[in-house]
C-alpha cells in the first residue's frame, strides 16, 4: 500500500503531498482544489503503460486541441498534453514528477519536455544504443524554411530499482495523436494476468461504466466464488434481486427481480443500481492493487451510504486493495465515520484529507479525528 504521495507541477500543484494514508482514503474539498488530479497522479504512477495512461486521462476530459464529434474514435484529434502541467505552461524542459513511498521502496515518474533523439526506436518505446539507427530522419522546416526543433515527451519510470525512459515525439502543434481505441469507462493498466514487476489499479470515473463495459467485466468473474458479492452489492440499493446476467451479443447487462419473470435491462433500475454494480465489478477487477473513485456517492441516496462503507471495508480487505474516493457530499464522509468508530481496524487505517487550494499537504483525519467531527457535527470538507 501506498504511505505517501507527492506531486510537484502537475496540474494545479506546484508541490502537494497526501501523508499518513490508510487502506481508504477520501478525499475532501472545494470545487477546483485538485481532488481528481490526485487521483490521476496515482493512475499515472501506477499504470503499466505511462502513455496509454496519459491519453487516457486527458481524453476522458477532452482536453483536445482538435476534436472531430462525429468520430467514435477521434484519432485525427491531438491531445493538448500542456494541460498536465503546472499553469499549463509547457516549454523545453518543462517537467512534472509523482512520487510515492510504499511499505517497502520509493516510486517515481518524471515527466519532461525533451529535444527528439532520432536514436529514439518509437515502435518498442526504448532507446537505441547504437548510433546513426534513425540518421535519415528528416527535419522539419517551418513556412521560412527554417528548422524546428523537435520536441518529445519524456518519461521516467523509476520502480523497484529499476529505471526505465520513455519517450513520445510530439506533433508541431506539441500534441499528442490520441490512439485509435474505443470510447471505454472501464480504465485497464493491467492484463488479466498480472506479471512480476506490474500493478494492478483500476479507475471508475464519476460517469461510471456502461452496461457494455459492466458486461465485459462480469465476465471475468461470472461462476467464480466473487460473483456472490456482486448480489451483496446490489441488494444494498434493490433487495428484489435474484440474478443478473450478461448478454454477450449485445453487451448488455441484465438483472431478474423477484416478482417478475422477464429480464429487465439495468439501466432502467436507476443509477444508483448501476453505480453499485459498477464499483463492486471495479473492486473484483483491482484485486491486489488500488482502486481510485471519483465522486464516489454519485447516484446513491444518503440512506444507502453506510451500507455502501460497509461493503467496500468488507471487500478491498478482502481484496488487499488500497482506495482512493473523492466526495463533495457530508452524508458520504459522516457515513464512512461510522465504520471509523466501530471496526477493528487491525492498523489498516480510514483516512479523510482534505484538499485545500494552494497548500502544500492535505489536512489528515485519522479514525479518531473523524468520530469525533462527527459527533460534534464539525464540517471536515
Amino acid at each position: 500500500m501506498l504511505k505517501s504521495l507527492k506531486i510537484e507541477n502537475f496540474r494545479s500543484f506546484k508541490s502537494f503531498e497526501l501523508q499518513k494514508l490508510g487502506r481508504i482514503n477520501l478525499l475532501v474539498g472545494k470545487n477546483n482544489s485538485g481532488k481528481t488530479s490526485l487521483l490521476e497522479a496515482v493512475y499515472i504512477l501506477h499504470s503499466n503503460n505511462p502513455f496509454d495512461a496519459l491519453t487516457e486521462l486527458l481524453s476522458e476530459r477532452g482536453e483536445y486541441q482538435s476534436e472531430n464529434e462525429d468520430s467514435d474514435y477521434r484519432s485525427d484529434s491531438e491531445l493538448d498534453i500542456k494541460n498536465l502541467f503546472l499553469a499549463r505552461e509547457m516549454e523545453l524542459g518543462s517537467e512534472f514528477s509523482i512520487t510515492a513511498t510504499t511499505s517497502t521502496s520509493d516510486e517515481k515518474i518524471s515527466a519532461k519536455i525533451g529535444e527528439y533523439e532520432s536514436n529514439f526506436d518509437e515502435t518498442t518505446g526504448l532507446f537505441d544504443d547504437q548510433p546513426g539507427l534513425f540518421d535519415d530522419q528528416s527535419e522539419v522546416f517551418d513556412d521560412s524554411g527554417n528548422a524546428i526543433k523537435e520536441l518529445s515527451l519524456d518519461l521516467t519510470v523509476n520502480k523497484d530499482g529499476q529505471t526505465e525512459t520513455l519517450r513520445q515525439r510530439l506533433s508541431e502543434n506539441l500534441g499528442v495523436v490520441r490512439p485509435r481505441f474505443r470510447r471505454s469507462r472501464v480504465r485497464r493498466s493491467t492484463p488479466k494476468t498480472l506479471s512480476k514487476g506490474e500493478s494492478n489499479v483500476r479507475f471508475l470515473t464519476s460517469s461510471s461504466l456502461s452496461s457494455r463495459d459492466m458486461a465485459e467485466l462480469f465476465e471475468q468473474h461470472v461462476l467464480n466464488p466473487e460473483e456472490l458479492l456482486l448480489y451483496d452489492a446490489l441488494k444494498t440499493i434493490e433487495p428484489t434481486v435474484e440474478r443478473i446476467a450478461s448478454l454477450s451479443s449485445k453487451k448488455a447487462f441484465f438483472v431478474k427481480l423477484s416478482g417478475f419473470d422477464q429480464r429487465i435491462p439495468i439501466g432502467s433500475l436507476g443509477d444508483g443500481v448501476s453505480r453499485i454494480l459498477a464499483l463492486a465489478l471495479s473492486i473484483m477487477s483491482a484485486k491486489d492493487g488500488i482502486l481510485l473513485i471519483d465522486e464516489i456517492d454519485t447516484g446513491l441516496h444518503y440512506s444507502v451510504m453506510s451500507k455502501m462503507w460497509d461493503f467496500l471495508w468488507k471487500t478491498t480487505r478482502q481484496f488487499n486493495i488500497q482506495v482512493f474516493a473523492t466526495t463533495h457530499s457530508s452524508d458520504c464522509w459522516q457515513s464512512l465515520a461510522d465504520i471509523a468508530g466501530r471496526e477493528d481496524l487491525n492498523g489498516d487505517g480510514i483516512r479523510i484529507h482534505r484538499i485545500e487550494k494552494g497548500a502544500d499537504k492535505s489536512v489528515v483525519f485519522d479514525e479518531r479525528k473523524i468520530v469525533v467531527a462527527a459527533n460534534r457535527e464539525i464540517e471536515v470538507r
